[in-house]
């Protein structure tokens, strides 16, 4: 018989609780410890299962399978156990449908990331994407629609990724984008240089690109590049481009009206 998930953290936590009491005050300033891999292949015994599912009250499925090897090289491995997130373990597992849906299970979902991301959540309730979602489009994004859910790459490794997620919704969008000077040189050559959609839109308080606020406000994006000197010298490209928009009737005019919005 497999041990009770709560032995198991007892084996876990007795060595760290005498670290924590030998360690003293110094131990406020390591870094984290990997989180305990006994915990996560505990979890692991039955959700290698790749027929394990669960029926929700709609009479649809959900697969709680978890592939280990997305999970090792998620970037929450050495910091967090299962239980971090699905932290009603002990009230609700396994006993059943407890959401109406795969999709109002993965909404739910949101609220959790802001036990450690507080930050990033606060500033995507400012967001087109919440602003639908409060509204009742379940299919708004939300963090793991971008991130993931188990295997979550580190968002700043490739900046293609971030461009590959918001192709998901915004398809005709990024078919244009892969086609422009930028996204030929992200897409075919991997040149990390050139703007993705985060650079322009923002990663989470994403605002709607329609509106007069957003248009008038473009130019500073572009310039943040274009306005570059060390980066424009790298492609001999003129920094000028950017000052003599900025002086020009469209530039001035654009300047004006965003001082008066």
């Amino acid at each position: 018989m497999r041990p009770g998930f709560a032995s198991v953290c007892a084996r876990v936590a007795t060595p760290l609780l005498l670290a924590i009491l030998t360690a003293g005050p110094a131990l406020a300033q390591e870094t984290p410890k990997p989180a305990p891999a006994e915990a996560v292949a505990y979890c692991l015994g039955c959700h290698e299962d790749k027929s394990l599912s669960l029926t929700l009250k709609d009479g649809s499925t959900m697969s709680l399978f978890v592939d280990p090897a997305d999970l090792g090289k998620s970037v929450h491995a050495k910091q967090l156990i299962c239980t971090d997130c699905h932290a009603k373990y002990d009230q609700d597992h396994p006993s059943g449908a407890t959401f109406p849906s795969r999709r109002a299970y993965t909404v739910a979902s949101y609220e959790l990331c802001k036990k450690c991301h507080f930050d990033t959540y606060t500033r995507t309730l400012e967001s087109v994407h919440y602003n639908l979602l409060k509204s009742g489009v379940e299919g708004a994004p939300i963090c793991t629609d971008c991130h993931g859910a188990h295997s979550i790459p580190n968002p700043h490794a490739k900046r293609a990724m971030l461009s590959r997620s918001c192709a998901v919704c915004h398809t005709q969008t990024y078919q244009a984008y892969a086609k422009s000077v930028h996204g030929r040189a992200l897409v075919e050559d991997d040149n990390q240089d050139v703007p993705a959609c985060a650079d322009c839109h923002t990663h989470h308080q994403v605002q709607p690109a329609t509106t007069t606020k957003f248009r008038l406000h473009a130019p500073e994006a572009c310039v943040r590049c274009h306005g570059d000197k060390p980066l424009m010298a790298k492609y001999g490209i003129s920094t000028t481009v950017a000052q003599s928009y900025l002086t020009d009737f469209h530039g001035v005019t654009a300047s004006l009206s965003r001082n008066l919005s």
